[in-house]
């Protein structure tokens, strides 16, 4: 019982911090879409960090939509987006 129980709450505080995660990219992806950027994820490039243009996401759609892509990709900012970036924006998220 005693073993369940540190099971499960050792699960729950590991889907917490997936949870956190996502939320915080996904916030983040928000952001710079606000300023006409397109975010780039880890399946966006190759191993040698080349851009992929036509990349498939790591997931079939129907899970995409069903959790979002921010659980299932890491995100990377856009190059471009240091240019038009206000002083305390990321600061918020």
């Amino acid at each position: 019982m005693r073993t369940t129980l540190i099971l499960t709450a050792t699960a729950a505080i590991c889907f917490c911090w997936i949870d956190h995660r996502a939320r915080q990219q996904k916030a983040a992806v928000e952001w710079m879409v606000g300023f006409d950027r397109r975010p780039l994820y880890d399946f966006d490039f190759d191993n040698n960090g080349k851009y992929i243009p036509d990349a498939e996401p790591p997931a079939p759609a129907w899970l995409r939509n069903a959790i979002g892509i921010d659980y299932l990709a890491s995100g990377y900012w856009n190059q471009g987006i240091r240019s038009r970036q206000p002083e305390n924006g990321i600061a918020q998220l």
